[in-house]
């Protein structure tokens, strides 16, 4: 594989994760709730986008929290 195809295909790449996240955030804008994604590439690179944040929210994961209701203020309308 050439050097312009493995950019062209790790841009392909790069767009797909970005469009997955832009849809996250605009589902934690919409309806209000708490969004938190992961994904890993083939080379085991961990991404995370998260609202309102994906550590808070993988804390709160792992600690087995239970969900909770967010005020106006904190979903930022």
């Amino acid at each position: 594989m050439s050097s312009s195809s493995t950019k062209k295909v790790t841009r392909g790449k790069q767009k797909r994760r970005n469009d997955v996240f832009t849809k996250a955030s605009d589902l934690a804008t919409l309806c209000g709730t708490d969004v938190l994604v992961l994904i890993f590439s083939p080379t085991g690179r961990p991404h995370s986008f998260g609202s309102p944040t994906a550590d808070l929210l993988a804390d709160r994961i792992l600690a087995g929290a239970r969900p909770t209701e967010r005020s106006s203020a904190e979903r930022g309308y």
